[in-house]
């Protein structure tokens, strides 16, 4: 019949999106009717596997992605999930060295001039149409003392005079510090080196900011429709300590 006939010559992409919106067991049956259906199956269940595979703490939040934002796929958000960042060694204070692949930011040890250093991710943060950032942070440090801060700035916050978390009267969000994740003077779960810090964001077209904080794949703290005043792009932060600490990309 006619129906049957639209669906044997449904575009392939066509034919993914309507397997995001059904269970797994209708995807693995509609693998068994032919060939075709059976490819774009395939692909569709690697992309999702690829994004639960990376990001198993936001299963529930991405699923949720998928159902009721008709723009996403599981490509789109596997993207998102295995961004290779890079950090911009022109948007960062004197005294930090950037490795030659981009993804590390480090102080060397015993450097004088001031003991804070920041520096910005190369992909800036806009609102748009597609609205979804991940960053993954390890932090690797020295003995004590340390201190690394990671958060989201904007495109005025003065990297060589501030220290991300503390400094009230800029757009910053999100931020850690001292092993202390503490967003203004909230409670405070300690993280320790070698720990992975994320931020999983959403940076909507009205420029509203909704923010969740991962340590170790746990929630520590969520940031629901921020929206002080703040100038496009944003930016993944890092402040990192002179007493030789680091702070890499993960991906």
């Amino acid at each position: 019949d006619n129906t049957s006939h639209l669906w044997a010559h449904l575009d392939a992409e066509l034919l993914a999106i309507v397997y995001q919106f059904v269970p797994m067991s209708s995807v693995l049956s509609v693998m068994t009717v032919n060939k075709r259906w059976h490819d774009v199956a395939i692909v569709e269940l690697i992309w999702k596997a690829r994004v639960f595979y990376r990001l198993p703490h936001l299963k529930t939040t991405v699923e949720k992605i998928i159902r009721e934002d008709a723009r996403m796929s599981w490509k789109y958000l596997s993207t998102i999930a295995s961004q290779a960042h890079k950090w911009a060694q022109e948007r960062c204070s004197d005294g930090i060295n950037v490795s030659e692949d981009g993804h590390t930011a480090f102080v060397p040890k015993h450097q004088s001039g001031g003991t804070n250093k920041s520096i910005q991710s190369a992909k800036p943060i806009m609102p748009g149409d597609q609205p979804y950032y991940y960053f993954e942070i390890v932090s690797e440090v020295q003995p004590d003392p340390w201190n690394i801060g990671f958060g989201i700035t904007d495109s005025k916050w003065p990297l060589s005079t501030s220290f991300v978390g503390y400094d009230s009267g800029i757009f910053n969000y999100g931020y850690t510090s001292n092993g202390i994740l503490q967003p203004a003077l909230n409670q405070a779960p300690v993280y320790k080196q070698g720990a992975h810090v994320s931020f999983w964001m959403e940076y909507r077209e009205d420029k509203s900011l909704h923010l969740m904080v991962f340590r170790n794949k746990e929630l520590i703290h969520r940031f629901e429709n921020v929206t002080e005043a703040h100038e496009p792009p944003l930016y993944f932060t890092a402040t990192l300590y002179y007493g030789s600490t680091q702070a890499s990309f993960v991906f």
